[in-house]
């Protein structure tokens, strides 16, 4: 499987992949998933132990046995690779997710995700359509997550890369206070020269012309996209930004060049550090406001000649619960992919990071 960000919600902390081979209970190979979920089982890393995850896709359905991904097509996107098939052909809508989950308000994250299509009518094609939006809750009466794409494309463009939030959000609450409806969300992109950021009112998270892009050269928010990023650095990999309550400022967490590093940097706040006051201000404008560090080395995950790069990096934010870096505390679960030896599937690796 690909990818492995995540978050807490509802009580449940769990990661979200993107291509995700799917069997049968018999171990029989039956297709790929463009995106999975899984739910973390009794908390092993808190000790140090390796997590233990447990798959709450679904099994495959449908007349066409087609597979039920976490994220669910749309009818038309059902149509759309069910015509190819009609006709003898191959195709596909690949959403998959490269960043760690958002908090949108109480009980309910977010996560953009960049939206593919793959079709083969004898030459294979793939083409980048937008980026999806969709919300993630956990209801109690069900047995795993749930998503609801409530913007099945948001933004277009023709890479990847240069979408809102693709690259991770943040939530900077309003006056209603954590949990809350009122405030603002932050979204981040990368095109692989550095961090570019956008920003939307919480209820209008889902429309695309409610945002607007931060421009660093004349330090203005405006309705058309930036081309130079706030935080400058090479590489395309995934990206958290979080903010530390133990530090007082912002962490930025990501992998930039492909190799098997995990960086860190962050935000040079003033010494008596930044708190939320929940007075109606707009505590996210500090992340544009103050430099940001220069990046250092976090933790180097294994290498080996299949494993030279590591990819799909993220933090699962909530984690350690009270003693989880987000909520005072000083630790964080962060979580990667490497490539496979040939013919196996690709290994998921995980580090418990302890901050000063």
């Amino acid at each position: 499987m690909d990818g492995s960000p995540g978050g807490f919600v509802n009580g449940s902390s769990i990661f979200i992949f993107a291509d995700t081979d799917a069997t049968s209970s018999d171990g029989k190979w039956q297709g790929i998933w463009s995106n999975s979920v899984a739910v973390d089982i009794g908390m092993k890393a808190a000790p140090g132990q390796a997590p233990i995850i447990r798959q709450r896709t679904g099994s495959i359905s449908g007349a066409n046995g087609g597979l039920r991904h976490f994220v669910q097509p749309t009818v038309g996107e059902q149509a759309w690779f069910s015509s190819l098939g009609s006709k003898g052909y191959s195709g596909r809508v690949a959403i998959w997710s490269n960043s760690a989950i958002t908090e949108l308000r109480d009980g309910v994250a977010i996560q953009w995700t960049p939206l593919l299509v793959q079709w083969n009518t004898g030459t294979f094609r793939q083409t980048v359509v937008g980026s999806t939006l969709y919300e993630i809750t956990v209801p109690q009466q069900r047995s795993g997550p749930v998503t609801n794409r409530v913007a099945p494309v948001l933004h277009t463009s023709s890479s990847s890369y240069a979408l809102p939030g693709t690259a991770s959000g943040y939530r900077s609450w309003g006056a209603d206070g954590p949990g809350g409806t009122q405030g603002m969300v932050y979204a981040f992109s990368n095109d692989g020269n550095g961090l570019y950021v956008a920003r939307v009112l919480a209820t209008q998270v889902a429309t695309a012309s409610a945002y607007s892009y931060w421009h660093p050269d004349t330090k203005q928010w405006t309705d058309t996209p930036s081309t130079i990023p706030f935080i400058q650095y090479m590489g395309l990999a995934a990206s958290a930004i979080f903010y530390s309550p133990r530090h007082k400022t912002f962490i930025q967490v990501f992998a930039g060049a492909p190799d098997t590093k995990i960086k860190w940097r962050y935000l040079e706040a003033p010494a008596d550090g930044l708190v939320p006051k929940y007075d109606g201000s707009d505590f996210g404008e500090n992340l544009v406001k103050y430099s940001w560090s220069a990046s250092q080395t976090l933790f180097q995950a294994p290498t080996s000649i299949f494993t030279p790069y590591i990819y799909g990096v993220g933090p699962n934010l909530g984690y350690f619960h009270e003693n989880d870096i987000v909520n005072g505390g000083n630790k964080m679960l962060i979580t990667w992919c490497s490539p496979a030896v040939p013919g196996s599937a690709y290994p998921l690796g995980a580090a418990v990071i302890t901050f000063d």
